[in-house]
């Protein structure tokens, strides 16, 4: 993992751990779900493709992915 300065507060993080490109998650509200996806504060949902056909994809709202069961 790369270790970056906070552009915000000057303390070091983990990029795609406890921080994205634009600072620590901190700083920006950021709050990561169960699997380590980044979500920032105005984030409703996710799209993402689906690997076995790259023509479709599927959406995880933030509940979900916040509050799974």
């Amino acid at each position: 993992m790369k270790k970056t300065l906070c552009k915000i507060c000057r303390k070091y993080f983990y990029m795609g751990y406890n921080g994205t490109v634009d600072g620590c998650d901190r700083c920006t509200k950021t709050v990561r779900d169960p699997d380590g996806g980044a979500w920032a504060p105005n984030e409703k949902h996710h799209d993402y493709l689906v690997s076995e056909n790259p023509l479709k994809t599927f959406r995880v709202t933030r509940r979900q992915a916040l509050n799974p069961k």
